[in-house]
């Protein structure tokens, strides 16, 4: 669905808002995914839309439906979609592939965030620290047609965390054949086939990793890291010590450590081996650290997203202290953070999304609007009460329709074909 312009009046409220040069806004009457993605899909407003704006949700369903909504209401949008790892880092599984190339990619997408960019991320998402920003920034390379690759291909990818493959058809893998390079890099959706002329690029292309066939071309292909942790000589002996002592006084498998250390040694990448993160750096950063400018930042329930950020770490250390023999056991500080001790980029605009008060008292720097909107289940709910197209079923359907237009809403009806817009409409029209 793409609707047609419109000027909303949530864009008028936050417009005054924003000219007031306050840095925190309650929204207070709504904590909806609904009416924040319509308005985020509809605003072009150049005093909204002149920083990036990141959507903070309560979980990961939340922000996937908040990204469903707006590419609804304009499916030329694009968000990019911030996830936590699927499994916990104390759980003796490892974490999807696909879910840490989504990460690396949003990481990608925030460290050139464009003014009016969205950026979507679930709290636990947010609070799972990421690999520094000047790791990710330097270890990030754009090659077009024209361009010469390095010497030595092959072990450039490998000290990025890219794997070989006979055939290349999930993030991080590459492949080679004759004058060719397939390479899926976590930076773009679809892997890139880069035709050579020696050591030169000749032409880049999409192509399917379905069927292996050649698409459109491309002007450029980003290589960034395929993983967050990478192996780097100046960090190796560091690494290797930081491990030995999260296995001092623990009653782990002599066989599973001593394997696990062989392998950080090698310098192998194994699975399991993304929650050791920690060891890998210096001193981890936040989704926000990659982040360039100021940012518009929307807290979708706040409370929701303080309650389920404190639940996500009470779980974490009541599995971190259930752990002990496991040999892969990060400690808690050193993988989250809670989001009450986080930094936004200097600048940023927060925006509070709810249904109840959320700051206590309004200080100089607060300021508050109220935008009310209705629950979507007012409107399904008919469907339980009376059954669809009788009578009182189209009496009570016109009754809402009609009060939400005296009351200046606009209704929006999702409809799976022309046939049942068709027939909502005559039964309307009854």
């Amino acid at each position: 669905m793409k609707t047609e312009l419109m000027h909303t009046r949530l864009e008028t409220l936050l417009e005054r808002a924003f000219e007031s040069k306050k840095h925190k806004i309650q929204v207070l009457g709504s904590s909806s995914e609904l009416p924040l993605s319509f308005f985020l899909s509809q605003t072009y407003s150049k005093q909204i839309n002149n920083l990036p704006h990141l959507v903070i949700t309560s979980s990961h369903a939340s922000a996937e439906l908040l990204s469903e909504l707006i590419r609804f209401f304009d499916p030329l949008k694009v968000c990019h979609l911030f996830n936590h790892f699927d499994v916990s880092p104390y759980s003796g599984l490892y974490p999807n592939a696909r879910t840490v190339g989504d990460r690396l990619q949003f990481l990608y997408r925030a460290q050139s965030a464009k003014p009016g960019e969205i950026f979507i991320t679930s709290i636990q998402a947010l609070c799972q620290k990421t690999i520094p920003f000047k790791e990710l920034k330097d270890r990030t390379f754009v090659w077009r047609p024209g361009s010469e690759i390095p010497d030595g291909i092959a072990g450039f990818l490998n000290d990025l965390g890219y794997q070989s493959a006979p055939m290349v058809e999930d993030q991080g893998q590459y492949a080679f054949r004759g004058g060719i390079i397939d390479i899926f890099s976590p930076a773009q959706s679809r892997p890139i086939r880069l035709e050579l002329f020696g050591d030169q690029i000749e032409s880049l292309r999409f192509f399917s990793p379905a069927d292996q066939r050649s698409k459109e071309e491309t002007s450029f292909i980003a290589i960034i890291p395929a993983k967050e942790i990478l192996f780097r000589d100046e960090n190796h002996e560091q690494l290797l010590k930081s491990f030995r002592a999260s296995l001092e006084g623990r009653p782990v498998d002599r066989t599973e450590s001593e394997e696990v250390l062989r392998s950080l040694v090698l310098k192998n990448y194994f699975p399991g081996a993304e929650f050791l993160l920690p060891y890998f750096y210096k001193n981890l950063e936040t989704a926000f650290d990659h982040f360039s400018s100021a940012l518009n930042v929307w807290l979708l329930d706040p409370i929701e997203v303080s309650r389920f950020s404190d639940e996500h770490l009470a779980e974490m250390k009541n599995e971190y202290i259930g752990a002990d023999k496991s040999v892969i056991r990060p400690e808690i500080e050193k993988l989250f953070v809670n989001f009450d001790k986080m930094q936004m980029p200097d600048d940023s605009r927060q925006i509070y999304f709810s249904n109840l008060e959320y700051f206590d008292d309004e200080t100089s720097n607060e300021v508050k609007i109220e935008y009310r909107s209705s629950q979507v289940t007012e409107f399904t709910n008919l469907s339980l009460s009376f059954t669809p197209g009788s009578d009182s079923w189209i009496s009570a359907v016109k009754q809402k329709l009609t009060r939400w237009k005296e009351d200046g809403y606009k209704v929006f009806v999702g409809i799976k074909n022309q046939t049942q817009m068709d027939r909502l409409a005559h039964f309307i029209d009854r």
